[in-house]
Parts: structure tokens; C-alpha cells; sequence
């Protein structure tokens, strides 16, 4: 979200569009039944006090919010007005409807009956109402005919004014501030900013402006249930009692720092990734254990681009904003990767998110020419403060930049066949590096960086799917089999036995052993990426920390 004043703008042009017509529309519903049974000829007997009383209460009442209403939208909201204006409009209505009333009933009864009008005197009240008269002789009183009365006669008595004023200044006081629906405004505006980016050094409220990422952050505990973590530059001097203006409080400066290396991959071109991790591939037979690393082609996945020391009371978002805000300062500083990092820097300030990175923990600078130099990995998302996501630790503290691009650890056993038919066929295993794209290849309508990584279920098994598995008789080709675990206390002769023809093969994803193979005891839902339908941030940590292994599918997942 880039604009937040806007987005509640429009977010409140909407919801009071909806508050403020339905209510007028409730309103001129109401007027027209009224209007359509008042000017009906009465089948029977016209409507009793009780039922007119009941008819044009509720008309009142429906009007009466709806003035009230829309004058508490717009901000007029005091009682007098809402009150005045409501029985003013009331009356506008009821008057208006009496000689429309008439004028239908005398339509109905020339047009549609076929009869005149007459006018008739109750012998009780003395009022006088026209009538429709059917088949009658005119000027004779003792052949009058069928006489049809209206529903209504137009008679408004005292009983029913006083009643209509009581209920209509209910109304009008009672129900101006009665919403249809609770307000979504804050609940959005949360799920918003919950993944907008801060403002970094632009949001230093006052004094001077940081340089770089040198900053301070004030760690008072607020009203709201958090810390303040309001940035100052490093150098600005608090005077004594001086107050902070997010919290309110004396400002108190957070004690604790948490220092990171920052490092971002050197290309955005998964082609390139990919080309280089296939070369890094290892492989050995089955039953052998996992040879080290021959790491053949030497290339740095990684750069690093520079060192911040970080409040520790400050968000994910902030501390990436603070660090885009460095990035310009650490691309022009003299040094033997020059080059090599200014390239870095341009595709971090070009691709990089500013609202989610990964951390990783310990030492790991000898190891950036590693895919995963680490599997000790958090995923770090915008609102999340720095303390909570690391612990008291005086390991060395790495910031990831992310791109995008997600590495995945790929194990998989295969049969390699010759088409000299006297030569044995070779049961491997493999573990490779495969690069998959995790957030959008190009900068998105709502501005650079302002995406968290996701992907589908179906595009993350087509990035790692494997060849089709062939017959036994196929020859000069590699089949995928299952991958292997290495046991040393199975017998050699029993390692690497041979797979049927045909097979059903699956992706798991597996934990890790201390002896570095995947632990494939587990059987535990969303396992196998067959029930994967859409991953969100915490499935993806969960790809970043462990392992991809194939393995026998099982019976129902054929």
C-alpha cells in the first residue's frame, strides 16, 4: 500500500456511500407501500386507527433515520437538528402523500372500476369522503349502489399526529448513529500496513537526519501492548525530560544492538543460478556417504555490500529501509570487489523487498559460494521486531536481501544405464541446488520491493519435477529411483539393490540428521508437496531450513 490516506479515502467514500443510500432507499420504499395501500380501494372494510397508526409509523420512523442519518454523516450531530429535520421532512411526506392518495383512488375508480365518485358523510365523525359508486342511481338516495371506500379517508386525528411525532423523534434521536455493518476501515488499514515499508530516515519526527543506517530508537513500553521504537539519528542529544513524540513519554534510549553483515545475491538470472549449481552438483553410489563439497565452480552467490548496527526495538521494515538507505553509500566505497558490488547494489535497490529479508545465524562468510550456506535461516516480515526474532545470541547475525529467488536443497536417487549392454548399470545419489522464482520477475504497478515471497503449488513442482520414470530395458539413459540414505550398519552387498520397472515417485520434504542425511521417518501432513496447493511465507521458511528428497510414493498418492 503506498498511499495509506488514500486507501481510507476510499475505503470510507465506499462504506458511507452504502450508509448513507440505504437508509433513503429503506425511506422511499416505505413511502411507496404506503402510498400503494392507502390508494387502493378497500376489498373489505378500509384500514382501523390501529392499522394506519402502523403503516404511517413506520413510514415516520423509516424517514426519520434517514434525514437524522444523513445529517450525522456529514457531521451535523447535534439532537436539535436531527430532530427538527426529521419531523420536518416527516410532514413534507405525509402531506404530500394525502392529495396523491386521493388523486390515485379517483383514478382507479374511473378508469379501472368503471364507477363515479360520490361524496358520503360518516354519521359518526361528520367527515366527509369521497367514495367510488358502482351501479347506483344518480340522485337517488335509496338506490345508491356499491359504495367502495378508500383504504385510507385522508383523516389525520390528533391521537395519530401525537403518535407519529413520538415515534419519528424516536427515531431521529435513537437511530442516527446506528451503523448496517461494523466499519472494516481499521481491520484493512491493518492488513495493509502490516506489509507497507517504512519510511526509514524520513520518518525521524525531529533534529537531525541519520546518516545512513547510524540511528537510536527509544524503548518505552507504550499504551497500545509494544514498544515504541521511534528512530532518531545517531546524533542527535536528548535533553533531560525531554519527550518522545510517538509514546509520549521521557525518551529512553534502547540499550541493545544487533550488528549485521548484509550480503544480496550477485544476479537475478535464475538460468545463471541454476547453470552454476549444476556444475556444484555431487553425486556418489549409493550407500557410499555423501562426499564434501568439490564446490567446482569457485562463484560467489553472495555479496557482501556492508555492516549496520540495528536497535534491537526496531521492525523488519524499518531496519530494511534504513539499509536500502545505505545501499547508495556502500556501492561507492573503495575496495578490491568494487565492481562486483556495485552491481549487487543496483539489482538490491532495483529488486530487492523492503518488507521481508532472511536472517541467518553464525558464521558464514567463508560459505557465500553455497547456495544455502546456512540451514539456521528465519524468514523476517515487516512488522515483526528484530528482538523477537533473534534471541540473546553472540553468534555473527547476517542480513539476506531478498530478490525473489529461493534456493531449495534437491536429493534424489537415479539408475544410470549404457547402451553396452556388458556394462553395469550405476545407482547414484545426487544433491543439487535448484533456484526457483519467488516473487514477481519485474517491479510491481505498487512500487519496487513491496511484495513477500509466495509461490503456487503447481509452479513449485513443475520447477522440480524430474524425468519421467522408463522400463528396465531402456538403455544410455538415467532413471530417477528413490534417494538412499546412508546407513553404515546395512551390509555392502544389501546397498544400492535394483528398482522394479515401474515405480511411483514422490517430493518430500525432510528434516536433517547430525550426520547430514535427511531424516525420512517423518510422516506428518504437507510432507509431500502433492498437498501443497498455495505456500505462504512459513512453508517457504520451512523449504529454506530442510531438504527436498525423493522417495517411494505412497499407495494412496498414486
Amino acid at each position: 500500500m503506498s498511499n495509506p490516506l488514500q486507501s481510507i479515502a476510499l475505503w470510507r467514500a465506499g462504506e458511507g456511500a452504502v450508509e448513507s443510500s440505504v437508509p433513503l432507499v429503506a425511506a422511499g420504499f416505505g413511502w411507496w407501500v404506503a402510498y400503494t395501500v392507502a390508494s387502493t380501494p378497500a376489498a373489505g372494510r378500509p384500514l382501523t386507527p390501529l392499522e394506519l397508526a402502523v403503516l404511517l409509523g413506520a413510514c415516520a420512523a423509516l424517514t426519520s433515520w434517514a434525514v437524522s442519518r444523513q445529517l450525522h454523516l456529514v457531521g451535523r450531530k447535534k439532537p436539535r437538528t436531527a430532530l427538527l429535520t426529521s419531523l420536518l421532512f416527516g410532514t413534507i411526506g405525509l402531506l404530500s402523500m394525502r392529495p396523491l392518495a386521493e388523486l390515485r383512488f379517483t383514478e382507479t375508480c374511473l378508469s379501472e372500476l368503471g364507477g363515479g365518485l360520490a361524496r358520503v358523510t360518516d354519521i359518526h365523525t361528520g367527515a366527509v369522503q369521497s367514495v367510488c359508486q358502482l351501479n347506483g342511481v344518480s340522485g337517488n338516495s335509496y338506490l345508491p349502489g356499491s359504495l367502495i371506500f378508500p383504504n385510507w379517508s385522508g383523516d389525520l386525528t390528533l391521537p395519530l399526529l401525537i403518535f407519529l411525532g413520538i415515534v419519528s423523534s424516536l427515531s431521529a434521536l435513537g437511530l442516527r448513529d446506528w451503523r448496517l455493518r461494523p466499519t472494516r476501515i481499521p481491520g484493512k488499514l491493518y492488513e495493509n500496513l502490516r506489509l507497507a515499508p517504512a519510511s526509514g530516515a524520513a520518518g525521524v519526527p525531529a533534529g537531525p537526519r541519520p546518516q545512513g543506517a547510524a540511528v537510536q530508537a527509544c524503548g518505552n513500553a507504550t499504551m497500545w501492548g509494544e514498544i515504541c521504537g521511534q528512530i532518531y539519528s545517531l546524533e542527535k542529544e536528548f535533553e533531560p525530560g525531554e519527550w518522545c513524540p510517538r509514546c509520549q513519554q521521557v525518551y529512553r534510549r534502547a540499550e541493545r544492538e544487533l550488528s549485521f553483515t548484509v550480503v544480496s545475491l550477485f544476479t537475478a538470472d535464475v538460468d545463471v543460478l541454476n547453470g552454476l549449481e549444476r556444475m556444484d552438483t555431487v553425486s556418489w553410489r549409493r550407500g557410499e556417504p555423501i562426499p564434501p563439497d568439490a564446490r567446482i565452480s569457485g562463484r560467489e552467490r553472495w555479496v557482501a555490500l556492508g555492516t549496520v548496527s540495528l536497535p534491537d526495538v526496531i521492525t523488519v521494515a524499518q531496519a530494511l529501509s534504513l539499509v536500502h538507505g545505505a545501499l547508495s553509500e556502500w556501492g561507492g566505497e573503495e575496495s578490491p570487489d568494487k565492481e562486483a558490488r556495485e552491481r549487487a547494489v543496483a539489482l538490491a535497490q532495483q529488486r530487492a523487498s523492503r518488507i521481508c529479508a532472511w536472517m541467518w545465524f553464525g558464521r558464514h562468510v567463508d560459505r557465500l559460494t553455497y547456495a544455502r550456506p546456512t540451514d539456521r535461516v528465519r524468514f523476517a516480515i515487516g512488522p515483526s521486531r528484530l528482538k523477537d526474532l533473534v534471541g540473546d545470541t553472540a553468534e555473527p547475525l547476517v542480513l539476506q536481501l531478498d530478490i525473489g529467488l529461493l534456493p531449495l536443497e534437491l536429493r534424489v536417487g537415479f539408475k544410470k544405464t549404457f547402451l553396452d549392454r556388458d556394462r553395469e548399470a550405476e545407482l547414484q545419489n545426487s544433491k543439487l541446488n535448484l533456484w526457483i522464482p519467488v516473487g514477481p520477475p519485474d517491479v510491481p504497478p505498487a512500487g519496487p520491493g513491496l511484495w513477500v515471497d509466495r509461490i503456487e503449488g503447481d509452479a513449485l513442482r513443475a520447477w522440480v519435477s524430474t524425468e519421467r520414470v522408463r522400463p528396465d530395458e531402456a538403455r544410455g539413459v538415467a532413471t530417477p529411483l528413490p534417494y538412499q540414505p546412508y546407513d553404515p550398519e546395512v551390509p555392502v552387498e544389501h546397498r544400492g539393490e535394483g528398482a522394479p520397472a515401474i515405480r511411483a515417485l514422490d517430493i518430500v520434504r525432510a528434516g536433517r540428521l547430525k550426520s547430514g542425511e535427511p531424516d525420512l521417518k517423518d510422516d506428518t501432513p504437507g510432507r509431500s508437496i502433492a498437498e501443497w496447493d498455495w505456500l505462504e511465507w512459513e512453508q517457504i521458511q520451512l523449504l529454506r531450513q530442510q531438504a527436498l528428497v525423493m522417495v517411494e510414493a505412497r499407495e494412496e498418492s498414486r
